[in-house]
């Protein structure tokens, strides 16, 4: 992928962006400001070798050379896809009966290039390229741009609309059974030219592919992208998933501990916690029981840049720890329900 300026000055940022993970997170929107670096790629040009490492994140406001931003808007389960790149920004840790708000400042040269629109590409050989907006991209100083299909990198002509954010959260991907897989990528193309594959590059599968002569045509469908490709029709085989190993916890959880008669000492809703990092604010949305000792209540959280996905490119990183509390003369006596 080629390398990439960020954001121009005059550009407005809006909806989402996608920013490069060994960017420096800010507490406020001044150079001076308290920072931390969570992501490092050990490459020489990190963004070059790494385009897919980026953190899909919420814009809060425009501050010109800043952007504030939220943590990524991902689901709690597992296996899902998170924006157009492959790492996120989240805050991880003791979360219960929290209520957190998280405002971080991010420089404008450190967001990635991005479809803002929907760009559709077809060809005469059936082949074709549907982008959603987020879709990762970079602008060629010659015209056209080079595109990131999950890996794939074609060089793609046509008026698309490039810019640094996208308004709309990228679309879920629609459940499908799988009934074929691409077992070869050796001799893929797309509008008549040659497509190279990534080497870590796995057994796409779909639930149809068209024949086309010696060929076939084979759709291959991540969330931000749809591209259809020309493949060797001996390359094409029925899919047979494999069988999945059951596995989950041990399905018991435990809630707030309370004595067991007589006074406690209970830290109540709402109560405000003071935490260590300027960018976190947080309050308690339910109270925490403290025992039969009345004392300072302290939650430690961890600001890290994950990966939801088994091969993501991960980069080296260091968490930034950060401990909410609250002091023990906000803890109110109560009589406890327990008998």
């Amino acid at each position: 992928m080629p390398a990439q300026a960020g954001a121009p000055d005059d550009e407005p940022i809006s909806g989402f962006v996608e920013v490069f993970a060994d960017a420096e997170i800010f507490t406020a929107p001044k150079a001076d400001a308290p920072r931390v670096r969570l992501a490092r790629f050990t490459d020489d040009e990190p963004r070059r070798a790494h385009p897919r490492g980026v953190m899909y994140l919420p814009v809060k406001k425009d501050h010109g050379a800043f952007i504030e931003v939220g943590l990524s808007p991902i689901p709690d389960s597992l296996n899902v896809d998170m924006g157009c790149g492959e790492l996120a920004l989240e805050l991880l840790g003791d979360k219960g009966s929290l209520d957190v708000q998280v405002s971080l400042f991010v420089r404008r040269a450190d967001l990635a290039a991005v479809i803002a629109k929907p760009f559709v590409k077809r060809w005469d050989d059936g082949t074709s390229v549907e982008l959603q907006p987020g879709a990762l991209v970079a602008p060629l100083p010659g015209g056209g741009f080079v595109a990131d299909l999950d890996g794939l990198m074609p060089r793609l002509e046509g008026d698309a609309a490039i810019g640094h954010s996208f308004p709309v959260a990228p679309k879920e991907r629609e459940p499908r059974t799988p009934k074929v897989g691409l077992q070869r990528f050796d001799a893929l193309t797309l509008g008549g030219s040659p497509l190279s594959a990534p080497s870590w590059l796995t057994v796409p599968t779909a639930e149809s592919a068209k024949a086309a002569g010696d060929r076939a045509l084979f759709p291959l469908v991540s969330r931000c992208s749809r591209v259809v490709v020309s493949a060797p029709a001996s390359a094409v085989r029925p899919y047979e998933p494999r069988e999945r190993a059951l596995g989950g916890g041990s399905g018991f959880g435990f809630g707030s501990v309370e004595s067991m008669g007589g006074p406690e000492w209970v830290m109540p809703k709402a109560t405000p916690l003071e935490c260590s990092f300027a960018g976190v604010r947080a309050k308690l949305s339910a109270d925490r029981h403290l025992g039969d000792v009345r004392k300072d209540l302290c939650v430690s959280l961890t600001l890290s840049v994950t990966s939801r996905y088994v091969f993501a490119d991960h980069p080296k990183g260091t968490d930034a720890n950060i401990t909410c509390c609250a002091k023990a003369a906000r803890a109110l006596q109560r009589k406890s329900k327990r008998p």
